[in-house]
């Protein structure tokens, strides 16, 4: 069912064209996730790339079709709503980076307290056009943070990323380099007068690091916050499976060299990719960038998607 833009004392010619879709399913949350969700509804959000008001105009209309779909005990009891990017926009009218933005998420927050139980939990991550937000890393459900890891899977029901045993080895190798490539006091290699070549995606990050400082630093504390909960997970047997469910997710989109989390060095988006869906078996994995499924070869195209 298509949502409208009914906005008073909007231009014609300035309103959305294409505006969100609601679908509604049943049947599937036994099937895909057993008796974790039970009767819970399972809503997810996705490309909402509009003005914050505009959101909240289309909340309006979903909210209500949500309302209405669903049972009085499923809406007591708290839906699961899962939001996979680009989220945001800081002009209808502009397109690309330009329209970049930070979501803001009120709208349904208000929603969630006002018509849902406290059982309601909320779950995103960001696309290729979110910015991220100081708001967002402090953003929590009972026992979990909102925003998603990076390349990790969270354990709702501890509150806790899993750490697969593929991570446990690289993060090891990483510091066993790092002490070997260390100097010793005094020592003069060989080679050290010789001019180092800094790879090209160095010095592209580099660069978008200076370039956009408050994003680096956001990016900074998320990546410890991430690392903090990591170290502080209990081995994975520990978990009760019939009532927990694994989330896994990658944000951003593949790309040359890494941005923050909108793009991933194309080598660390798929190694993420491989560590989630891997040892750590999740219910759910959570990605922006599109697959190439059977039968969408004309559709999705290049060779990442593949």
């Amino acid at each position: 069912m298509p949502l409208y833009d009914l906005r008073e004392g909007v231009a014609d010619a300035n309103r959305i064209k294409s505006p969100p879709v609601f679908y509604s399913a049943r049947g599937y949350t036994q099937r895909f996730f057993g008796d974790w969700l039970g009767d819970r509804a399972l809503i997810c959000l996705s490309d909402w790339q509009f003005e914050v008001e505009t959101q909240a105009h289309f909340w309006q209309q979903a909210g209500q079709l949500i309302e209405d779909t669903l049972t009085e005990e499923q809406m007591w009891e708290g839906p699961v709503i899962l939001i996979a990017g680009d989220m945001a926009s800081c002009d209808n009218s502009v397109r690309g980076v330009a329209s970049d933005a930070a979501p803001d998420f009120y709208w349904l927050v208000d929603w969630m307290r006002t018509k849902c139980g406290e059982g309601a939990e909320l779950y995103f991550f960001y696309g290729n056009h979110d910015d991220i937000s100081e708001t967002h890393l402090a953003m929590r459900n009972a026992s979990t943070f909102c925003l998603l890891p990076q390349g990790g899977v969270l354990d709702t029901e501890r509150g806790r990323v899993e750490r697969t045993e593929a991570q446990r080895q690289r993060e090891e190798g990483a510091v066993h380099r790092r002490l070997q490539e260390k100097k010793k006091p005094g020592e003069v290699q060989a080679s050290s007068k010789k001019p180092v070549a800094v790879p090209k995606r160095d010095v592209q990050e580099k660069q978008w690091r200076d370039q956009n400082r408050d994003q680096a630093r956001l990016c900074k504390e998320f990546g410890e916050r991430i690392y903090a909960e990591t170290e502080a997970s209990s081995p994975p047997a520990a978990r009760n499976a019939g009532s927990s469910l694994l989330i896994a997710s990658v944000h951003g989109i593949p790309a040359l060299h890494t941005q923050g989390l909108k793009k991933v060095a194309r080598e660390d988006y798929f190694r993420y990719l491989e560590r989630v869906s891997g040892s750590a078996s999740p219910n759910v994995l959570l990605m922006h960038s599109n697959p190439c499924l059977p039968g969408q070869e004309r559709t999705v195209r290049g060779e990442d998607p593949k």
